[in-house]
């Protein structure tokens, strides 16, 4: 799934479930989210493991651009710009109801 890296042992289909979330509400911005960390404010069931995030919320015509930097960890190469992307993505609701809103990183 784009915005996240291939491999992470952390990620299983809860947290895809979430993720997918994640990425419809960045799409109603036409953006793609790009995941750092979690943050915690954690929701575990058995369908869903939510927590608050922290990425870069990437217009998707900035997303080819951005994402070999993303993968390879390459942050120096990061323009301003691109270094303003990053937000919080903070979800709210209870199961079957999550919404995801993006919030500024000051």
């Amino acid at each position: 799934m784009t915005g996240l890296k291939p491999n992470d042992p952390t990620i299983d289909e809860r947290f895809l479930a979430y993720f997918s979330i994640v990425q419809e509400a960045a799409a109603d911005l036409w953006c793609v989210f790009f995941l750092f960390c979690g943050e915690g404010h954690d929701l575990i069931t058995d369908e869903i493991n939510c927590q608050d995030l922290t990425g870069w919320l990437v217009p998707s015509e900035d997303a080819a651009d951005f994402e070999p930097i993303w993968k390879a960890d390459n942050w120096k190469d990061l323009t301003a710009e691109q270094g303003d992307f990053m937000v919080a993505a903070i979800w709210s609701g209870v199961p079957g109801e999550i919404s995801v809103k993006f919030e500024p990183i000051p």
